[in-house]
């Protein structure tokens, strides 16, 4: 899936069907991992592009874990 970091970019990729890729948003793939404490799942940011995304990408973790339970739609 495409997150953006900002509601405006994520409606521009929406009212494009999908072909857009507004600078700033990343694709982020989600990953269940079964573990003794429960489901988890790790969402991975991977690389953005250019010089910004390199600074973003050296500077901010690029996976992040949470329980599969908080990533239900409400």
């Amino acid at each position: 899936m495409t997150a953006c970091p900002s509601r405006e970019k994520t409606e521009q990729i929406l009212q494009s069907g999908g072909n857009l890729n507004p600078d700033g948003c990343r694709t982020v793939t989600v990953t269940r991992v079964d573990s003794p404490a429960g489901p988890v799942c790790v969402m991975n940011f991977g690389e953005s592009q250019g010089i910004v995304g390199a600074i973003t990408s050296a500077a901010v973790p690029t996976e992040w874990w949470t329980s599969c339970e908080n990533l239900r739609q409400p």
